[in-house]
C-alpha cells in the first residue's frame, strides 16, 4: 500500500508550477512524489492558501496555452506532404490543437481570452481534468468544437433578441424578409430566431448540465 503523501508547501508549488506550463493535472498525478488527484482535490476544498495557489495557477496556464497557439500557428514545417502538397490532415491537426486551447483558455481566463458576449464563464465547465480526446477520431473533436460555438452563437443571439424594442423587431424582420424571403418570420413567440438560421439543431437535452 503507498503511503499517504502529506501536504506541504513544496509539493503544492510544484503541482502549480507544472499546471502553469500547460500540463494537466491527471499527468501530474501520475509522477513520482505526486499524491492523487483525489488528493489535490480534497487539499482544494480544505486548505484556502492551496487553492489560492491552484486558482492563480490555472490563470497562467491560459496564458501559457495562448503562447503554444502562437507557435502552432506559426509552425509551417510539415505543411507540405513529400510530392510538395498540402497535407490536409497536418493543417486539420494544427487547428484542432489551436481551437482546443483557444478554447479551455477562454474558461480558464474568460475575461482575457473569452468571447466579448460569452454568457457564463468557468464555473459553466465540467473539470477540466474531466474532458478527454481521443486523437484518432479528429474530426469528432472538431465536431464538438462546433457544436459548442453553436450554442453559445444560439444563447447569444436569444439574448440580444429579448432586449430588442418592437420597433428593432420589426426593422429585424424587414430585413430577414429582404434577405431570406423563404423564412416567414424572422423571429418566433419565444423571441427566437427561426430553426433554418440556427447553426445546428440541437434539444435542449444536449447541454443539460
Amino acid at each position: 500500500m503507498t503511503a499517504a503523501i502529506e501536504y506541504t508547501e513544496d509539493i503544492a508549488a510544484v503541482i502549480c508550477g507544472r499546471l502553469a506550463d500547460g500540463e494537466s493535472l491527471k499527468a501530474i498525478c501520475l509522477t513520482e512524489g505526486v499524491p492523487s488527484k483525489k488528493v489535490v482535490y480534497k487539499w482544494l476544498a480544505t486548505k484556502p492558501d492551496f487553492l489560492a495557489l491552484y486558482t492563480q495557477a490555472r490563470e497562467d496556464q491560459a496564458d501559457t496555452l495562448a503562447d503554444e497557439i502562437l507557435e502552432i500557428a506559426d509552425d509551417r514545417s510539415r505543411d507540405l506532404d513529400d510530392k510538395g502538397k498540402v497535407d490536409r490532415d497536418v493543417i486539420d491537426r494544427a487547428r484542432l490543437r489551436v481551437d482546443s486551447r483557444k478554447w479551455i483558455a477562454s474558461k480558464l481566463k474568460p475575461k482575457k481570452y473569452g468571447d466579448k458576449l460569452a454568457i457564463g464563464g468557468a464555473e459553466d465547465l465540467p473539470p477540466l481534468d474531466a474532458i478527454a480526446f481521443n486523437d484518432r477520431y479528429p474530426r469528432a473533436q472538431q465536431a464538438y468544437f462546433a457544436v459548442v460555438k453553436a450554442k453559445q452563437a444560439r444563447d447569444e443571439s436569444q439574448l440580444m433578441l429579448a432586449n430588442l424594442t418592437d420597433d428593432e423587431k420589426h426593422e429585424l424582420e424587414q430585413i430577414f424578409r429582404r434577405i431570406h424571403p423563404d423564412i416567414a418570420s424572422a423571429i418566433d413567440e419565444k423571441n427566437r430566431l427561426p430553426l433554418q438560421l440556427e447553426a445546428t439543431q440541437l434539444t435542449s437535452s444536449t447541454f443539460r448540465g
